[in-house]
């Protein structure tokens, strides 16, 4: 009866590209009206969208501590459960103890623990109480046939498993963070950059990704002295070039330009990944361009080091632990994996084979083992292959490259181009067509929402590209009509 919880008329100026609102959508309830059907009378039928009660966090992070749950049955009171987006559990499901024939590793700790409702107790028998240093969480390392367990143990509460991708060791595998509420991201932390054609402005800015912390150096356009510094890669598909930003100021550090005999060739800078020691001797940015393959930059200088031929190559992602890339191939409708070292070896004008293949190359369909123009590719925590399966409106998880990338599972999407995982594994998908990023669990649930048409600040204009930074969990959006990244 409130008009102001009706679906809006689907806007026809934009023809195709007119955005979805109809009820049966279950990210409808995330969108900037969602707040009017706080009244009980408007509360609408539980199977429209899946209920769960949201918790009312202080921060734009979800708490974690043990008196979560009671704040979450004081919010679920003034506002209907069937119409908030879920936020990622903060009580995570009871975890049957490790294998007896484990055997921990020099890495890991040699002190078996148990849980308690007030302090953790050792194997000794003395009680660490929670304010020490162990503080609310204490990561116990478990190394099994070369994959590292995390186990996130809160006080009063059941362990969470992670298992780590192989080569992944304790030193370098990131910190886990608290899971993040998506719902209260309608504002940005920043904007960076602006349509035009100098240093730190865009056109059409498609794919990023977060550098790893002092993986690149100041170049000479930024003045921000000698040393590293934490930075992302930008392709600037519009000017033909890729850069490089601080990301907490949006400082230029480099433009690379695309190495082209003529302003006439045509070059289309898509996926970009930076890779480093140990799995290589030297850091580069990788460069995935439509029109003309794979290119190699030294990401100190911002020199090109190496190139191989390819068409339709779109979406990249590096393997974590290891020196191979994932690449989705949008004219032959597959994904491939190469060993990037083999790249670098190979002197021949085109690609060589992959190590590995997702999907019949040449062959386009809708079933398990095929893919309609698959776009933007990431790799999450555990190894396993996240695809964006952009023709079939779909999400395709696959088994890690060292286990030869085994179709797992799939869920179904709205006009999805990009995709990145954080830190929790979550599944961030940019819904090109209706303007919002929508956030799915590790198994596809659908969590949250953020977004909207507009240039304003947290709206969007077709987004593609996303990343999530693992060190403090920021999402990085591509807003591509719009020409800027946005910071959340």
């Amino acid at each position: 009866a409130d008009p102001s919880c009706r679906p809006k008329r689907p806007s026809r100026s934009r023809g195709s590209w007119a955005r979805s609102k109809d009820r049966t959508d279950p990210f409808w309830a995330c969108r900037s009206h969602a707040p009017a059907l706080s009244s009980p009378a408007l509360r609408p039928p539980t199977s429209s969208v899946v209920s769960q009660t949201a918790t009312s966090p202080s921060s734009s992070y979800a708490s974690t501590s043990s008196s979560s749950s009671s704040s979450s049955s004081s919010s679920s009171s003034s506002t209907p459960s069937s119409f908030v987006a879920r936020a990622p559990s903060t009580s995570p499901p009871s975890v049957s103890p490790p294998p007896t024939s484990m055997t921990p590793s020099p890495e890991a700790t040699s002190t078996s623990l148990s849980l308690s409702s007030s302090s953790l107790v050792s194997s000794s028998g003395a009680a660490t109480p929670p304010g020490e240093e162990v503080g609310e969480r204490i990561m116990q390392l478990m190394v099994s046939n070369d994959r590292i367990r995390k186990i996130n143990i809160d006080l009063g509460t059941a362990a969470k498993v992670v298992v780590m991708a192989p080569g992944i060791s304790s030193s370098t595998a990131p910190q886990l963070l608290p899971p993040r509420d998506y719902t209260k991201l309608a504002k940005t932390i920043r904007q960076l950059g602006r349509r035009g054609s100098h240093p730190g402005q865009f056109m059409m800015p498609g794919f990023l990704a977060v550098a790893p912390p002092g993986s690149i150096k100041p170049g000479d356009i930024s003045k921000a002295g000698s040393g590293s510094l934490d930075a992302i890669v930008i392709s600037d598909g519009g000017n033909k070039r890729v850069q490089v930003l601080y990301k907490e100021t949006g400082r230029v550090v480099r433009v690379i330009d695309m190495p082209l005999e003529s302003l006439d060739e045509r070059s289309l800078p898509a996926g970009v990944a930076v890779m480093g020691p140990p799995q290589l001797p030297t850091t580069i940015i990788v460069v995935a361009d439509t029109y003309r393959g794979i290119y190699f930059f030294d990401a100190g200088t911002g020199t090109f080091i190496h190139s191989v031929m390819g068409i339709g190559l779109c979406g990249l992602a590096v393997v974590p632990g290891s020196p191979k890339i994932v690449v989705t191939d949008i004219n032959r409708h597959c994904v491939n994996v190469y060993d990037v070292q083999r790249l670098f070896e190979h002197r021949k004008a085109h690609l060589p084979p992959p190590s590995l293949t997702m999907g019949i190359a040449g062959k386009e369909g809708n079933s398990s083992d095929r893919f309609s123009r698959p776009w933007g590719v990431a790799v999450n925590n555990k190894g396993h292959v996240v695809v964006v399966d952009s023709g079939n409106m779909r999400i395709k998880v696959f088994d890690s490259v060292a286990n030869n990338c085994v179709f797992m599972r799939e869920f179904k999407t709205y006009n999805p181009a990009g995709v990145a995982c954080d830190p929790h594994d979550n599944i961030l998908v940019s819904d090109i067509k209706n303007n919002r990023i929508l956030v799915y669990s590790e198994a596809g649930a659908p969590l949250s929402a953020f977004g909207a048409e507009g240039n304003g600040d947290g709206k969007f204009r077709e987004p593609s590209g996303l990343a999530v930074d693992p060190t403090d969990g920021r999402v990085y959006v591509a807003d591509t009509s719009n020409h800027r990244v946005q910071v959340f």
